[in-house]
């Protein structure tokens, strides 16, 4: 995949071969990867499960605790989106999350709870990003292996044989990203300009991506997808999906 997307951003760029290149290939690699983390953060579309172990009388844990499926290449959690203890052969106790202000006079501010240790039945996400952090309550009396539901940076391509978590469609639009950082490099009037185009295609594609991914069942599923009620509120026809707006009812 990177040799893909470093020919389809040496296209966009109109990057002549070597010895005239205006970039290299290890610049190129490196803006590549910074669009594909700031996508990936923005779509928030690479989910999938993980693994969290809680300890015993410990309660606040950092998400690089959380271990992802190896070789689909995961990067580092930034988003935690659900909580279940595992429990027996198969089975699940979902541990209900709260807002990190309601936890801290709930529960933090709590001695009867501070005092106690058992199953944990509530978290609440401290630290953001991929330096995040969560706390459950109450403390675990023993060790518990949990499930967890994140949201995922994606590990850096270094080769071609990388593997690429992010979805198609979306990575339709990493090169565009990546020409935009490139243009930006040249601290030039001209490739400024062209850097906005880039930037402004590399949104299209973006909402192109959303607008496919999201279901015509529960359309309000993901957080990106726009609100079911607001084109009713604006007197807007509701769009199909090639983009066309639909017949007045």
């Amino acid at each position: 995949m990177l040799t893909q997307y470093l020919t389809r951003t040496a296209q966009l760029l109109q990057n002549p071969a070597a010895p005239q290149g205006l970039y290299n290939e290890s610049d190129l690699t490196g803006y590549i990867n910074e669009a594909r983390g700031q996508l990936a953060g923005t779509a928030e579309c690479i989910r999938a499960p993980g693994s969290l172990i809680l300890t015993q009388g410990t309660i606040p844990y950092l998400f690089t605790a959380i271990t992802g499926q190896a070789g689909i290449g995961l990067g580092p959690v930034i988003h935690l989106r659900n909580l279940w203890q595992n429990i027996g052969n198969g089975g699940y106790h979902y541990v209900s999350p709260r807002p990190y202000p309601w936890f801290a006079v709930y529960n933090a501010n709590n001695p009867a709870i501070q005092n106690q240790q058992g199953p944990p039945d509530e978290w609440a996400q401290y630290g953001q990003g991929a330096n995040g952090s969560l706390y459950v309550s109450p403390a675990p009396d023993t060790t518990y292996v949990c499930t967890t539901d994140c949201v995922w940076l994606p590990a850096d391509l270094t080769t071609d044989a990388s593997p690429e978590p992010i979805p198609r469609l979306w990575t339709d639009a990493v090169p565009f990203f990546a020409a935009y950082l490139a243009l930006l490099a040249s601290q030039t009037g001209a490739r400024s300009q062209e850097a906005d185009k880039m930037l402004e295609r590399y949104g299209e594609f973006m909402t192109n991506a959303r607008r496919s991914a999201t279901p015509d069942i529960l359309p309000d599923i993901w957080e990106q997808s726009p609100s079911p009620v607001r084109q009713n509120q604006l007197g807007l026809a509701p769009r199909t999906r090639g983009g066309q707006q639909a017949p007045p009812q």
